[in-house]
């Protein structure tokens, strides 16, 4: 049995979909660790400046300085980080995904050995779609649950922004 066009079309298509499709997994992956890092870092810097301004003997807790207009959005920014870093690592974790089993390697190497060329490249070509499609699967789930973490991580960032509009406001009208 000769190649037709089709086969030598659609080979290296379903090859070039499971090479983009495992790309794309160690790209999402890459992407959920920065997440939980930075998220980590900026809580890190929420507590430092909470720290430094609450100890801070020029800003007085209340009339001028630090007031609910500014301490709530410090809260409300901490537990945004922590909600992006969860969902980071939730969306980070190892999805499994479906490939030939050892039977099916072992059927490649004994029963399925004799077979023409192009019955064995639609038999791998099976197995390769197979695992395309669980793959594809497990990385839009990491996907969405990483938009859902840079949108936490903005929601924190803007209420940053708003405890420090907060406090120099306060210190302006002081």
């Amino acid at each position: 049995m000769t190649t037709n066009a089709a086969q030598s079309t659609w080979a290296p298509f379903i090859e070039a979909e499971l090479k983009a499709e495992r790309e794309r997994r160690a790209t999402l992956d890459t992407r959920a660790v920065a997440v939980v890092t930075t998220s980590g870092t900026l809580v890190t810097l929420v507590f430092a400046i909470g720290g430094l301004t609450l100890g801070s003997r020029n800003i007085p807790v209340e009339g001028g300085g630090l007031s609910g207009w500014s301490v709530w959005p410090a809260v409300a920014a901490l537990i945004m980080f922590t909600f992006a870093a969860t969902l980071a690592l939730y969306g980070g974790r190892n999805v499994p995904y479906e490939v030939a089993d050892k039977t099916a390697l072992a059927k490649m190497t004994t029963t399925h050995w004799a077979m023409n060329e192009d019955d064995a490249r639609q038999v791998v070509l099976y197995y390769n779609v197979g695992t395309i499609d669980t793959l594809r699967e497990g990385n839009n789930h990491k996907a969405r649950m990483l938009i859902l973490a840079l949108a936490a991580q903005l929601v924190a960032i803007a209420a940053i922004v708003w405890g420090i509009s907060a406090v120099m406001i306060g210190l302006l009208l002081r």
